[in-house]
């Protein structure tokens, strides 16, 4: 660089993406030249004015200051979507949901109609081609439905949806599409609707504004005119008329459940008591005394009689996890698709084994049954739908993950990847992820996870370390205690017992990163790990090491602050971010602060560089160029990750 005018020239042999800054001989980066730009091959020759990232003139440049270019041709590729088996992993024939998988399926002749509970900016609704069911087709796909859409069925010529308002938990009722051109259905009693956040709904019907009226079941039949809707938590089960939307009758049933109707149009319900009973239906809406029962469930999550009427099925749920078929007329027990306690007892994945439920959480499966014999069942709790054949053979399945705030990749293993508690096996040969190749899901561990765990980030910092043996952190509710448990190659989860202060990381070495905050300053610590007991329960040495320190700037902002991942790299460098907006909310200027930056193990208060400032609260328009980080554009104050 010459020192009187701060001209610097450098060559690039190929078209490069480059970024530039001007550091002092310390290796302490002064400005931000340009970030990532592309540039052509040639020779370049560029200025700096002698100011620093704000514009502050630091004095004429001298040699005691050195430009630095970096170059690339680096190009990122989309590769796919892990844990989701649509044929087209974009557009919006892709399937989606926002935090399950498929919740309720009917199936017609030639689509079958599903709902995927509640949905956030996109349609909860949508149906596909029985021969192409990875093709999703969304209905009101340009609108929100901010219902919780878990129950849906069809008489062939009408579908029939059950929502409850997820912003107004106290309003249910069901909403009727055609057959012919998915429209809403005029019905003669119909009422209008408005989501408080999503559609308005012009002929709903079965509208119940209450406390507990939450729908819980919903069958119709195929010859007769009428719809059943169950709510357990008013022991209510309500007949309307499936045309006109009139309320026929409304009888009281002990907490009335699951519902399905054969072919002959006799009524199935689930009741309180965890049995089955067939009820044949009186001209005038109401249910002769029960004809047949089935016995023995634990707990009986969804039922289902099939396209020949003989057989009726049984997701029975609790320590049982099995799919149970019996015989219509008679009530007996004629065959089990499914391992006796799925994944209580191994978290190994397979076709024959079922997550329907757990202690933490009301999963809901479904089961529909194709004309020609063959049936789905969902899986909620491994996030899919399996298609089997009359024979009970496995066929295909429709697969895809909601909204997630627990992710995770293996620091030693990356081809071990989990989406909460589900672990994907991952084959970095496969050039382009589509719905059946390049992933699979191998494992579940969420079965044995209690209700004092926190549900929503789940595992946390998995690394296998160099016993073999792979580690996670779980949070205790209670006291935000993470508590150590090993994920093993076979069996469940081991709870060890050994619990680790919320603010420490397990690392890829396997020591702990701690964070401490003290006097304006914030220390970041290691403590290595020093081997394992005879439990296998690493051991950690009590003397931490320091890896850095750094002054907490709330006015100005800078990267120091509770770190989310691991930050120390194998060539002693600490890298700092800091994923706040740092400012209030009335800000109209960039503040003088940065997000990113990095120092030398070891070291206090000194940056070998900062960068990423932020734009202002109020900022509105295109996303910043590199070197920038966008608090503006109602960006809340968690811009980023644990990446």
């Amino acid at each position: 660089m010459n020192a009187q005018n701060g001209k610097f020239t450098f060559n690039l042999s190929t078209s490069s993406r480059t970024s530039a800054g001007v550091f002092k001989n310390d290796s302490i980066l002064i400005k931000t030249l340009w970030s990532d730009e592309q540039f052509s091959a040639g020779t370049y020759t560029k200025y700096w004015d002698g100011t620093d990232d704000f514009g502050n003139i630091i004095g004429v440049p001298a040699d005691s200051y050195k430009v630095k270019v970096l170059s690339n041709n680096v190009k990122y590729t989309w590769q796919g979507t892990i844990g989701n088996s649509s044929t087209y992993q974009t557009g919006n024939s892709k399937h989606r949901g926002y935090n399950e998988c498929i919740k309720g399926l009917a199936l017609g002749s030639t689509y079958g109609y599903f709902c995927t509970g509640y949905s956030e900016g996109s349609s909860s609704i949508g149906k596909f081609n029985i021969n192409t069911p990875n093709i999703s087709i969304p209905l009101y796909p340009k609108a929100s439905i901010t219902g919780d859409v878990s129950y849906v069925t069809t008489d062939g010529i009408n579908v029939y949806w059950g929502i409850l308002d997820a912003f107004s938990s106290n309003n249910s009722f069901v909403l009727g599409t055609k057959v012919s051109d998915d429209s809403e259905i005029p019905f003669a009693y119909g009422l209008s609707y408005t989501l408080i956040y999503g559609n308005t709904y012009k002929n709903v019907i079965s509208k119940i504004s209450q406390s507990n009226s939450e729908i819980t079941g919903l069958a119709v039949q195929k010859f007769g005119n009428y719809l059943f809707v169950a709510r357990a938590g008013l022991n209510q089960l309500q007949v309307i008329n499936k045309t006109t939307g009139d309320l026929v009758q409304t009888l009281t049933y002990l907490a009335p459940k699951s519902l399905c109707v054969d072919s002959y149009d006799n009524l199935w319900m689930v009741n309180a008591v965890n049995d089955v009973k067939k009820y044949s239906v009186n001209a005038n809406g109401t249910l002769a005394a029960p004809t047949t029962s089935l016995l023995g469930l634990a707990d009986p999550l969804a039922i289902q009689v099939s396209n020949t009427g003989t057989e009726i099925s049984v997701a029975d749920g609790a320590v049982i996890q099995q799919l149970k078929f019996f015989n219509t007329s008679t009530g007996i027990l004629t065959s089990i698709l499914g391992i006796v306690g799925g994944y209580y007892t191994d978290v190994n994945v397979t076709n024959n084994k079922f997550y329907f439920n757990d202690a933490r959480r009301n999963l809901l499966p479904c089961i529909a049954y194709q004309t020609d014999g063959s049936f789905w069942i969902g899986d909620p709790g491994n996030s899919r739908v399996q298609h089997y054949g009359s024979d009970k053979i496995f066929i295909d399945r429709i697969m895809f993950l909601g909204s997630t705030y627990s992710t995770w990749a293996d620091r030693n293993n990356i081809t071990k990847v989990w989406n909460g508690y589900q672990e994907y096996s991952i084959d970095y040969t496969v050039q382009m992820l589509t719905g059946s190749t390049g992933w699979s899901l191998v494992k579940n561990w969420g079965a044995n996870v209690t209700g004092k765990y926190d549900d929503f980030q789940k595992l946390k910092f998995q690394t296998t370390l160099n016993n073999g043996k792979t580690y996670a952190f779980i949070r205790n509710k209670s006291n935000s205690i993470y508590e150590l448990v090993e994920l093993p190659n076979t069996g469940v989860m081991r709870f060890t017992g050994v619990m680790i202060p919320f603010s420490q990381i397990l690392c890829s070495d396997g020591s702990l990163q701690d964070y401490r905050e003290s006097g304006g300053s914030a220390t970041y610590l290691r403590y290595p790990l020093v081997g394992f007991n005879a439990s296998n329960n690493p051991l950690w040495s009590g003397t931490a090491e320091i890896l850095a320190s750094g002054l907490l700037d709330t006015n100005i902002g800078n990267p120091v602050g509770f770190p989310n991942n691991q930050i120390f790299s194998t060539t002693n460098k600490v890298a700092l971010y800091n994923y706040g907006s740092f400012l209030d909310i009335a800000e109209t200027k960039p503040i003088k602060g940065y997000h990113l930056g990095v120092m030398e193990r070891g070291s206090s208060n000194t940056f070998l560089f900062q960068t990423e400032k932020s734009t202002h609260r109020n900022y509105r328009g295109s996303y910043p160029k590199a070197g920038w980080f966008d608090v503006g554009n109602e960006v809340n104050s968690y811009s980023g990750g644990n990446i």
